[in-house]
């Protein structure tokens, strides 16, 4: 693996020969994270999530080539015996509104046994995928600082409350949200833009479409690294503003074309989804800014469970700071982060002005590795991924907050039908 010279981790020597082993912090992280997969799978109400019937469904008819599909339908096979209610028999809930924390169904029975089952066989997968992680990580020869960035970025990731909510629903994004953390520490200290591209290709190709965020994300980051010498010179205050306001322009310019035509003759695949959803969906930015954001912390159900207000105030905050932070200090590594939010604001308008309809937080689950790194940063000066303490709060914190939520999910749909 071929680090950036610029990745901010002391590495000697010495640390390499260490052997890279699981902390007890990481065991108890990881404990957490079972449990709360576990307690979601069991107890929030199913059918819930978007389009969770249909991908039901398709796993279960195995109509729908897909390799997601193809694997869960082969455990679908296995717990078939198991009792089923078919969510077609299901009432719909006639006072059901998006962002108002209610039901899309009726629920008058608990989640029957097939779904609660197949749930936990992608709780088994995830944990595989968690020790395949590790395994090599123990292999590759980087510091041991660095191993213990990678995993434990990626089990935060993992415990973040939108993010395990997810990964224990019925999606077509499951494979990818593996690759997401990855995805932010290749790119950002690594620089392995060719293997991302690959991988992100492979994930539009065999799994789900919304990879194709993951390679706006690469392009623009490619686009401005070399651009703008992200490598070479450091960005001043003055700097990052003017490469923001170029950022506006190039969304301009692209909305622009858009509307005369030109991006639909360019490009025949999207001139349906244009066409037919712009007459549904106009391009709101802020209501969409407001939707991803809502998102990107806790969305649950049919876009319906929110989390609780003084949870957005502060997360909102917190962005706010670590932002400013970062745009005000200087260096080859801020460098790297700042061209990332940018090349993540730029993809995301542009996705925005091509597909209008996708603004739901859980196509932009890319953004959280960032988010818990700037927090890391500039809240806990950089003791989050290194000082078990740190570490330990922060998970508690979030599964505390994904508890909370999963329960209030329960009560909803059982005890206040």
């Amino acid at each position: 693996m071929n680090r950036d010279k610029n990745f901010q981790m002391s590495i000697d020597e010495r640390d390499r020969n260490k052997n890279f082993t699981l902390g007890n912090a990481d065991k108890v992280v990881l404990f957490l994270l079972g449990i709360k997969l576990a307690l979601t799978a069991v107890f929030f109400p199913e059918w819930e999530m978007p389009d969770e019937a249909l991908h039901f469904t398709r796993m279960a008819t195995n109509s729908f080539r897909n390799i997601y599909y193809s694997l869960m339908h082969q455990f679908y096979n296995l717990f078939c015996n198991f009792q089923y209610n078919d969510w077609r028999n299901l009432e719909a809930n006639a006072n059901f509104t998006f962002a108002s924390n209610s039901m899309a169904y009726i629920h008058k029975d608990f989640n029957c046994m097939l779904p609660v089952m197949l749930k936990f066989a992608q709780i088994f997968i995830i944990i595989l995928f968690i020790f395949a992680v590790y395994f090599v990580l123990k292999r590759i020869k980087i510091s041991n600082n660095e191993k213990t960035f990678i995993f434990r970025l990626n089990l935060l990731f993992f415990s973040w409350p939108s993010v395990s909510l997810s990964l224990v629903s019925f999606n077509l994004d499951f494979f990818i949200y593996f690759f997401e953390a990855l995805f932010f520490i290749l790119l950002v200290y690594y620089n392995r833009f060719f293997l991302l591209l690959f991988g992100s290709i492979i994930m539009y190709k065999f799994f789900d479409n919304n990879a194709m965020m993951l390679i706006a994300v690469i392009f623009f980051y490619v686009f401005y690294s070399y651009l703008l010498q992200a490598k070479r010179k450091v960005f001043s205050l003055k700097k990052k503003i003017l490469f923001v306001f170029m950022a506006f322009i190039l969304i301009l310019i692209y909305g622009l074309l858009i509307h005369i035509g030109v991006i639909p003759k360019l490009f025949p695949f999207f001139k349906a989804n244009i066409i037919d959803w712009c007459y549904l969906f106009k391009y709101e930015p802020l209501k969409s800014f407001g939707t991803t954001f809502l998102g990107l912390y806790y969305l649950g159900g049919s876009v319906s469970l929110l989390a609780f207000l003084p949870e957005y105030v502060l997360f909102f905050i917190l962005i706010v700071y670590c932002l400013r932070k970062l745009f005000l200090r200087e260096s080859l590594q801020e460098n790297s982060l700042f061209l990332y939010a940018l090349s993540s604001f730029t993809a995301y308008n542009i996705i925005l002005l091509t597909y209008p309809v996708i603004d739901q937080g859980r196509y932009y689950y890319f953004l959280i590795p960032f988010l818990i790194v700037i927090f890391d940063r500039y809240l806990l000066k950089s003791k989050l991924f290194l000082k078990p303490k740190y570490y330990l709060i922060f998970s508690v914190v979030l599964f505390v907050s994904s508890i909370i939520k999963i329960f209030n999910a329960t009560i909803r749909a059982f005890l206040l039908y």
